[in-house]
């Protein structure tokens, strides 16, 4: 979707209305798999970079952000967004991990004393199932924004597992640490009941203003994030030594939608699937395009190409996408859009139409779930269709078109929020 597109255009515009935040705009990239870094569309003169710091105290009574997530017991791939004062601490301290100090602990990404990276996973009864270190220390100056990364190749195709470490300045681009670290045997990592935990375990604490800004716990190797991002979003606890939150709060605009998708459509999959198979876009993609950033909203604007695809079906499809995508974002409204209308016909009979009553009709039957009707606003708006529907292919809106989308949605949410307060 262009950055002319209508979620862009909303995006612009509640920018704009809350210059007091920073607003931030991700669009998903079918190259790469991923999303692409932020485009910055607002951010006060003043704004500090929300993190979470760590707390004074001794390194057995600090603590950090720990949340609830469903176990990885193939591929791992864990990264942590931070600042420490130094990174080379002079004690060993706990970066992320599912773990505890018992039986139920899973894997832990350590800090050594001299700077090296530290990579443990354990066997359902506690015992070490492997544990290994980087060949060199993190290249990184003290007190600056760095990004580490362990990834965990359970199965290396050559009867062994394989932990690599990485560092890097922005999230994208990775610099190994050291050389590939090699376990003789094929491996799982042990499902767990622990919490997710970030800067804390035991007496391996990391150090006292060690700043946290990002978090991802992948599945499988650049494959889909299970946790919270933001780290405000994770538990802390509470006490003397509760870390802080520090900085401007952040809007994030994901913008994730794929050219030529469609709810029915089979793709191959880049993400961890054995060559020649392939995986529905209802079942590969949309954890992996729909991280958890605490959402507030999420809106579903698919149909164009689904073609004749209606009925029991496209209601099915629908309900799953839906669930599926807000599964582990409980708190977000789930918002459905009709699309605009089709100027030229679906190939025999116009399900497109079809599909936009029955998306309706499901929003009204089911709970939780909103809808705006974009495609009636198209209608009302007064000027002809081919000013609004790009007339070369009959499909894609226009600028104009694009802006009446947009509208129709912020006139939506200004309405539902004139109920909650005063004023939009």
């Amino acid at each position: 979707m262009p950055d002319t597109a209508w979620f862009r255009l909303l995006a612009n515009s509640v920018a704009a209305r809350f210059p007091a935040l920073v607003h931030h705009y991700r669009k998903w990239n079918e190259t790469t798999s991923d999303f692409d870094q932020p485009v910055v569309l607002s951010s006060p003169a003043d704004a500090m970079r929300r993190a979470l710091v760590m707390a004074p105290g001794t390194s057995s009574q600090r603590s950090g952000p720990q949340s609830v997530g469903p176990n990885v017991t193939g591929d791992l791939d864990a990264r942590v967004n931070l600042r420490m004062p130094s990174y080379v601490p002079g004690e060993t301290q706990a970066i992320i991990g599912k773990s505890t100090n018992d039986a139920s602990r899973s894997w832990l990404l350590l800090i050594n004393p001299t700077g090296t990276l530290r990579y443990s996973a354990y066997n359902a009864d506690g015992s070490t199932l492997v544990d290994k270190s980087s060949s060199a220390p993190v290249a990184l100056a003290d007190n600056t924004d760095a990004w580490v990364r362990v990834v965990h190749d359970v199965d290396n195709g050559a009867s062994g597992n394989d932990v690599k470490f990485y560092t890097s300045t922005e999230g994208v681009t990775w610099t190994q640490v050291g050389t590939t670290q090699t376990t003789t045997g094929v491996v799982a990592l042990n499902p767990s009941s622990s919490r997710y935990i970030v800067g804390h375990r035991g007496s391996n604490s990391l150090t006292a203003g060690t700043r946290i800004y990002a978090i991802q716990v992948r599945d499988g190797i650049n494959g889909p994030n299970i946790v919270p991002i933001m780290p405000e979003h994770w538990a802390r606890s509470i006490g003397q030594y509760e870390p802080t939150l520090e900085g401007t709060p952040v809007v994030t605009w994901l913008m994730s939608g794929r050219s030529g998708g469609g709810l029915g459509y089979d793709y191959q999959t880049p993400f961890d699937t054995p060559a020649g198979t392939t995986a529905s876009y209802l079942t590969q993609y949309m954890r992996h395009m729909s991280p958890n950033y605490g959402q507030l909203a999420t809106f579903f604007s698919s149909s164009h190409n689904d073609y004749q695809v209606r009925n029991a079906l496209w209601a099915s499809r629908l309900s799953a996408w839906v669930t599926g995508v807000t599964a582990d974002k409980p708190t977000s409204s789930r918002i459905v859009l009709t699309q605009n209308p089709r100027t030229v016909a679906d190939p025999g009979t116009d399900g497109h139409r079809a599909r936009r009553a029955l998306t309706l009709a499901w929003a009204r039957q089911s709970a939780g779930i909103d809808a705006i009707d974009t495609y009636q606003a198209f209608l009302n708006d007064g000027r002809a269709l081919s000013t609004l529907v790009n007339p070369a292919d009959g499909v894609h809106p226009t600028g104009p078109g694009y802006q009446v989308w947009a509208t129709a949605i912020q006139y939506e949410l200004d309405a539902a929020l004139s109920r909650v307060t005063p004023t939009p």
